[in-house]
Formats: structure tokens, C-alpha cells, sequence
């Protein structure tokens, strides 16, 4: 039967405020986090009644009686019943995750037509008054437009009734026992308007109300340890519905589980996509009617809107196909277990467990979970990288590539252990030179940076190691400063040790850690102006000069072929962040550090005179060169 719903204005008009449901409503994660309980209720009552059971089948070794077979054989209709159980909640997860592709595709539908219609709408008033009736005297072509709209509109909320039409009643079908798990396929039509009521179609209702155990203002400006306390008090379904209802407090709250933390950043990544998609729309709306626009005005007026707004919409489509890159990776990238070994399958997306486009803050992790949804204790070496200038959170993905790949280096170190990585950009970064000169972003930066780090779970056994690079060595100075506690500190091409901060003996806590340091010769980037400090501008003391922190060699482009050049072959520009080649000298040091493993010290340079001349020869590059290694401590 046809349902048809309210999509225009009392004139006649497509009118996107009227449509009973809008894309921006409609969430799907409640939906995939319900399929996911429900897998996880039926695992669990199958092995709830196998564990019975096999405590039950020791029986007869202690208990001997007449009626002792029919005894045991008493448990056999349990444990069918709960393996049908388990099937019964497998499909009902199942039909939870059609139910989500479905509608995740014409939800992008839905979030066009909006943008689409609402800009039809406000041309058209504006042209029209009198609405349909005017129209119809006055432009036939946009009475087809309107119509054309109105039904596509039609389309897109009758494959949505059918799709909720479809989960709800193929679930209902299983069994009434389990119809509560699959509550809160929405926000949906249903549950959020009643639009469907009078078909007598099931009626799933949103995420339950998290008033009663949502963080208060005490915790959110607490400790992480205090975050984690209340945490801990939460039941999982509680758990589960705070990350559905406050997605951007639970993914960017010091405190929270790691793995909880990256499923509500799943829903801030979606939503934020679905924003710059829409405003994408309304510039190409923008354009269009500025081409329109241009047939009555001369060409060289029209060029600087027109140029003003193509680059924008460049930079929101930049934005978009970063952010997709989180939700399926152009190439799969490897995921290791406790004993070095890839895990099958390998993955797709990357874990977001911080987002927030309102504080440019974003921060990845590649490693494994354990049950409370941290990093497990089995791992060995955890490492935060930080990067340097011009870093955006929409802009994330060449660093998040570099991370992976000290990631993969670091799990195929056999002797290593295994290792769990981390990249943090947790706030606004300076976007050129001029603005790198000012201590004011590493000064906001430092003390994020460390409550960032400190509200990592660790285990006391594992190691912790702070690593970054050029700018943010000046933010992971003032960490330092601020009291920050890792047990090893990298600084690679690095502005300074802070704002001033003179030597690493002025950090409270880290002083006596070990400090590792590499920049290639003749960084012009930072290497001008190391040491440099004058109130707010500059970073502080060099680390390449501190007698306390090691310099290590950045060597060549690949550490096991020299004949394809050293670092410094790549240029004084280049240098600064080819340091992070994968398998070059620099980038195994790296690797090196984090996991504890040997690394290569610096080689000074030798000065040789000839002819009343003065010659600077580079370390590597004199003659008999052997490199010589370290044990990291």
C-alpha cells in the first residue's frame, strides 16, 4: 500500500522544514550498536549454558545413583535451547545491519534533496509569492522542478518506511523475547514522528534517556582517573547509550576506554561529513546561480566570487576525502597480536579516539583492545606522536600514514615485543613560518598533550614513549614542563625544548628519563633557529646542544642502500620531513626508540683544512665511515 507524506508548504512548494523526518535525525549507530548487543547477548547465553554444562558433565566422576542418566540428560534440552537462543539474536543482528545499508544509502539521498530543495525554495519565494498558482501562469519549467522534487522526496520516504517497515517486522517474527533488543533502530520515522503509526507497523523508540548517568560537570572537569572511576560504575548498556546520545563529550573525554572513545568518533566523523557535504551542496547551488547570474553582468566582475567560492568548494572536497580515508582506507593496512603476528583480516578504518572539529582536535590509534576496551596489558611499547606545522585535522592523513608506518616497522621487530601507536594533534596548530615563531599554540598544546597521554591506560611493565616532530617538540617540551610523565622522549627535528624551558633538567618528572634526538644537517626549516627564545617567540633550548639527551644519526634515504643518498640529499627544505621515510636511517631510529630496540648515534661532523681553507665534512661522509649503534635505555 502506498503511503504518501507531507513534503510541502501550504502554497504548494517542496519544503524540506515539513518533511517528517531529516537526515541529519537519522542516525543509524544506535542500529549497528544494537546488532552488535545483540550478537554478544546470544554469544554469551551459549556460553553461559555450556559452561554449566561441562561443570555438569564432571558430575558422574563424584555422583553414582540409579537416576543418575536421567539426571544428565536433563541438561541436553538447555543447551538446544540456547543455541537456538544465540541463532535467534544472530539474526536478529543480521536484519539490524540490512536495515543500516539500506537506509545508509538513502540517507545521502535525503541530506541532497534537503540542500537541493531548500535552495529551490528560497529562489522561488522569492520570485513567486503566490506559489504554485503563480508559477504555474508565470515558469512552467520550475513547476516541473517543484514537482520533480516532491516526487523524489516521496521516493526517498517510502524506501525509508519499507526498509523500518522490513527490519521490524522480520524481528518481531523471531520471537517477542526479542524485539526489546533491537529497540532504537532510529532515530526513525517511526520513533521520532509516528508517521507510520496508523499502518500498525512495530514502532522502535530512540536511545534511553542518559540523564540519570551522564557525566556532570564535576567529572567532565575532573581527572582522567576521576573519569575512569565514574566509568567504571556505568553498566554496559549504559555505557552504550552515552556513546549514542553524547558522541562528541564520550569521543574526546580523558578518561574513557580508548575503544568507546573511537566508537562514538565513528558517529562525529559521519556527522561531520554529512555537515561538509551539505555545505558543499549549497556553494555548487551558489555557483550555479552566480553563472546564471553572470549572463547580466560583465565577466570580469563575476570572477572573484566565482574563484572565491570554486576554492572553497576545493577545500570542503579535500576535507570530505580525508575524512572518508577513516572510514575505508584506499589499502589495507596490517593489525598485529600479542606475538608480532598480522591479525586476519587486516584493517579497513582507522580508530578515531579523538574529533572534534570545533577544537581541531583529532588524534588516531593503531593497536589492539582488551575487554575493557583499553590497550590490552600485553603490549609492550605504547608511543604518542605529535606533529609539527601546518597540521589540520582535516588535513590528517599523510601524518596518520607515517604513524602506521612506525606502527607496522615497530610489530615486525620480533625481538620488540609488541607495540600500540598513537597520533595527537589536539588543538590548533600554526599553519606557516611566521605563526611557528610564536609560543602560543605549544603553549595551549602542552598541557593537552599531557592529560592526553596521561589518561592512556598502561601498564606498569609496558613503556611509554612521547615522540614528535618539529613544532610539536616545542608542545612536547611544554608538556614536559607541565608535568608530564612518559618513561622515553624523541624529539625529531625539533624547534626547541619549549618556551623557556633551558634544559630537559627543568622538567619535573622527566629529567631523568632518556631524551633521543635527530635533525638532518642543514634543516633550514628549524635548524636556523635553534636556542632561539625571546618571550613569547621562540622554543627554547636546542636539544641538539643539551648534554643530556642523545643525538642520533639521521644516516641515509634507505639504511640498506647508502648508494641511493643520505638525508641531506633531499634538501635543507625536504630534510626536515624526509626523516620520516619509511626505512631510512632516521625513521629506523625512530622504530628504535619507541620499542626499546638499538639505534644509531650521531656521527660529528669533520673539519679538515686545506690550502689555508676551512672544509665541514658530514660524519657520514668521511672516510672509513662505520656507524655505531646504541642500546636504547
Amino acid at each position: 500500500m502506498a503511503v504518501y507524506v507531507r513534503v510541502t508548504d501550504a502554497g504548494g512548494l517542496i519544503d524540506p522544514s515539513v518533511f517528517p523526518q531529516r537526515s541529519d535525525a537519522l542516525g543509524l549507530e544506535w542500529a549497528q550498536e544494537q546488532a552488535r548487543v545483540s550478537r554478544t547477548m546470544g554469544q554469551q547465553a551459549a556460553e553461559s549454558v555450556q559452561d554449566v554444562h561441562s561443570a555438569w558433565s564432571r558430575l558422574p566422576e563424584y555422583y553414582q545413583a540409579p537416576e543418575a542418566d536421567d539426571l544428565y540428560r536433563a541438561m541436553d534440552p538447555a543447551l538446544g535451547a540456547a543455541s537456538r537462543e544465540q541463532e535467534k539474536f544472530s539474526d536478529a543482528a543480521r536484519y539490524l545491519d540490512d536495515y543500516v545499508d539500506e537506509v545508509g544509502v538513502v540517507k545521502q539521498r535525503l541530506a541532497n534533496l534537503e540542500v537541493e530543495a531548500g535552495a529551490f525554495l528560497a529562489r522561488v519565494r522569492a520570485a513567486n509569492p503566490g506559489g504554485v498558482a503563480t508559477m504555474l501562469l508565470q515558469e512552467l519549467d520550475t513547476v516541473d522542478q517543484n514537482q520533480d522534487l516532491i516526487v523524489r522526496a516521496q521516493q526517498v520516504f517510502a524506501v525509508l518506511l519499507e526498509a523500518e517497515q522490513r527490519c521490524a517486522d522480520r524481528i518481531k517474527a523471531l520471537d517477542e523475547q526479542i524485539v526489546p533488543v533491537a529497540r532504537g533502530l532510529g532515530p526513525a520515522l517511526t520513533g521520532r514522528t509516528g508517521l507510520f503509526s496508523s499502518t500498525g507497523a512495530w514502532s522502535p523508540v530512540g536511545p534511553p534517556s542518559v540523564a540519570e548517568f551522564a557525566p556532570t560537570k564535576t567529572i567532565l572537569d575532573g581527572l582522567a582517573s576521576e573519569v575512569r572511576e565514574w566509568w567504571d560504575t556505568l553498566t554496559p548498556e549504559q555505557r552504550t547509550a552515552l556513546v549514542a546520545a553524547m558522541p562528541m563529550v564520550i569521543g574526546n573525554l580523558n578518561g574513557v576506554p580508548v575503544k568507546f572513545r573511537a566508537d562514538a568518533n565513528r558517529i562525529n566523523l559521519a556527522t561531520e561529513i554529512d555537515r561538509l557535504e551539505a555545505e558543499k551542496a549549497r556553494i555548487e547551488e551558489e555557483l550555479r546561480m552566480a553563472a546564471m547570474a553572470s549572463r547580466f553582468s560583465s565577466a570580469r566582475r563575476q570572477y572573484v566570487p566565482d574563484l572565491r567560492l570554486a576554492m572553497e568548494l576545493d577545500r570542503l572536497q579535500a576535507a570530505i576525502d580525508s575524512y572518508e580515508q577513516y572510514r575505508g582506507l584506499d589499502k589495507a593496512q596490517e593489525q598485529y597480536d600479542r606475538h608480532g603476528l598480522p591479525v586476519s583480516p587486516p584493517r579497513t578504518t582507522v580508530e578515531l579516539v579523538a574529533f572534534d572539529p570545533n577544537r581541531s582536535s583529532i588524534a588516531t590509534y593503531r593497536g589492539p583492545y582488551d575487554e575493557a576496551g583499553d590497550v590490552p596489558d600485553w603490549v609492550d611499547n605504547v608511543a604518542v606522536h605529535v606533529p609539527g606545522t601546518t597540521t589540520r585535522m582535516d588535513d590528517f592523513n599523510e601524518i596518520d600514514t607515517d604513524v602506521y608506518n612506525l606502527y607496522d616497522a615497530a610489530n615486525r621487530i620480533k625481538s620488540a615485543g609488541s607495540t600500540a601507536v598513537f597520533a595527537w594533534a589536539g588543538g590548533e596548530f600554526p599553519q606557516n613560518i611566521p605563526e611557528a615563531a610564536s609560543a602560543s599554540y605549544s603553549r595551549d598544546l602542552g598541557p593537552k598533550l599531557r592529560d592526553f597521554i596521561h589518561a592512556i591506560d598502561v601498564h606498569p611493565d609496558s613503556t611509554l614513549t612521547a615522540e614528535a616532530h618539529s613544532y610539536g617538540s616545542a608542545a612536547l617540551g611544554i608538556a614536559e614542563s607541565e608535568g608530564l610523565r612518559v618513561d622515553r622522549v624523541m624529539y625529531v627535528a625539533g624547534a626547541g625544548l619549549g618556551n623557556d624551558n633551558t634544559s630537559v633538567q627543568d622538567f619535573p618528572y622527566t629529567k631523568d628519563v632518556p631524551h633521543y634526538t635527530q635533525m638532518a644537517r642543514r634543516d633550514s626549516v628549524v635548524g636556523l633557529i635553534q636556542g632561539a627564545d625571546a618571550g613569547e617567540l621562540g622554543h627554547g633550548a636546542s636539544a641538539l646542544r643539551d648534554p643530556e639527551v642523545t643525538r642520533l644519526e639521521t644516516g641515509y634515504i634507505n639504511a640498506a642502500n647508502w648508494s641511493e643518498g643520505d638525508i641531506e640529499s633531499t634538501g635543507v627544505f625536504e630534510s626536515h620531513s624526509s626523516v620520516y621515510t619509511k626505512g631510512s636511517t632516521s625513521f629506523n631510529n625512530i622504530v628504535g626508540v619507541i620499542t626499546g630496540t638499538r639505534v644509531e648515534a650521531y656521527a660529528g661532523d669533520e673539519i679538515l683544512v686545506t690550502g689555508g681553507q676551512l672544509y665541514n665534512i658530514d660524519g657520514i661522509d668521511a672516510e672509513g665511515y662505520e656507524p655505531r649503534y646504541l642500546d636504547v635505555e
